[in-house]
């Protein structure tokens, strides 16, 4: 951990203290700027305390300091009185214990954000957000956009998994990083799935000359996975979130799935726990300012109900995780082709048709709908009919 003072005397005193790591800026009002070794510094600690002299500029200095260091990291420490008021470690120790992460709302006009606007109006990036590059998808659901948690529903087996592999894919084509949190399938396994989506043919069927060139055509991806597997703790997956935005610059997250998050669920409900993991991903895609996309199944059918096209209340734990979400895809197998009654190619894509519905798209930029998309079984792809 380190130790951000904002006068010089109390850097001065934490340190005679003992305190490790106690930094003090040259500029004590909110125009200071750290660093760059500094911040390269503090990306390698997990907790800054903040120490503001307590007054409302020293605050407007602690939230600048939290603006560059990142939030997530940061914790203010409220001094009572003066630093050398302190008389030993303990003191300081209960002070940390009574650290805050929010140190308020910051209200602002709306000329404050005029920027934002002149940036779009000026041929800056679309309001709609980032493109998904599945060009049906990107018609109808207008693209990922920063801050926002999309839900991507499906019955087993109708490849939900797949399709966000691909969809990251492609957005690591782009050039963004990408953070794909999968902890149903080893890492190997994912990164196969890639390798077989580059190069077009399951791997132990290439060539070798198309595997060495899918293979440097992935490793140039900005692409990253946990190496884990099974349940994970929600507190690891939001350290892991936060510490790769900040270090890494990932703007796309995907989490796969909502059912593995959660050390254990004590007197909550399976829904419960859903819900609170929802809100949690809802948090750091606004604090972030990225796109998640979470993966979730949908609730059992009951026995003799054949379902239609699915609603939000086909979602396992619908009640709070369709109400987080501000957008819900449900990816499914038309019933003709579930019965069998294929088309006459069986090579063609329109062979292995898939329907993506988005029953929920809270931004005016997309439209609720119904997205048509044949599957390649042979290289994983997904694409337009």
């Amino acid at each position: 951990e380190a130790v951000i003072a904002q006068t010089p005397l109390d850097a001065v005193v934490l340190s005679g203290m003992g305190v490790d790591n106690v930094l003090c800026p040259f500029i004590d009002n909110e125009k200071v700027r750290l660093r760059a070794h500094l911040l390269g510094l503090l990306q390698k600690v997990d907790r800054v305390y903040v120490v503001p002299n307590g007054t409302d500029e020293g605050m407007r200095w602690a939230r600048s300091v939290f603006e560059q260091v990142g939030d997530w990291r940061c914790r203010v420490v409220q001094l009572d009185g003066y630093s050398r008021d302190l008389r030993c470690p303990k003191d300081w120790e209960a002070l940390k214990r009574k650290a805050v992460r929010n140190i308020g709302v910051r209200v602002a006009s709306a000329v404050d954000w005029l920027a934002e606007v002149d940036h779009v109006y000026e041929g800056g990036e679309s309001v709609k957000g980032y493109p998904t590059k599945l060009e049906p998808l990107d018609k109808l659901f207008g693209g990922w956009r920063g801050g926002e948690l999309t839900i991507l529903a499906g019955e087993p087996g109708a490849g939900k998994s797949t399709l966000a592999a691909f969809l990251s894919l492609l957005q690591a084509g782009l050039g963004r990083s990408v953070l794909h949190m999968t902890f149903e399938v080893s890492a190997s396994q994912m990164v196969r799935k890639w390798v077989q989506m580059v190069g077009g043919a399951p791997v132990e069927e290439m060539e070798r000359s198309d595997y060495v060139r899918a293979r440097k055509s992935l490793a140039r991806k900005k692409l990253m996975l946990p190496a884990v597997r099974g349940v994970v703790g929600l507190d690891d997956v939001e350290r892991v979130i936060n510490d790769c935005v900040a270090r890494m610059g990932v703007g796309h997250i995907v989490v796969d799935h909502l059912g593995f998050i959660g050390d254990h669920l004590g007197d909550r409900s399976l829904s419960q726990q859903l819900g609170i993991t929802a809100s949690a991903l809802k948090r750091l895609a606004l604090s972030n300012g990225v796109h998640v996309l979470a993966l979730a199944h949908l609730r059992k059918k009951v026995a003799g109900e054949e379902r239609g096209r699915p609603g939000l209340s086909d979602l396992f734990g619908s009640a709070l995780v369709s109400q987080l979400a501000d957008n819900v895809m449900v990816v499914r197998r038309p019933a003709d082709i579930r019965k069998g009654n294929e088309v006459k190619d069986p090579s063609s894509s329109a062979n292995h048709r898939t329907l993506v519905d988005l029953i929920k798209v809270r931004d005016d930029s997309g439209y609720e709908g119904v997205v048509k998309l044949g599957f390649d079984p042979r290289s994983l792809r997904y694409l337009p009919l």
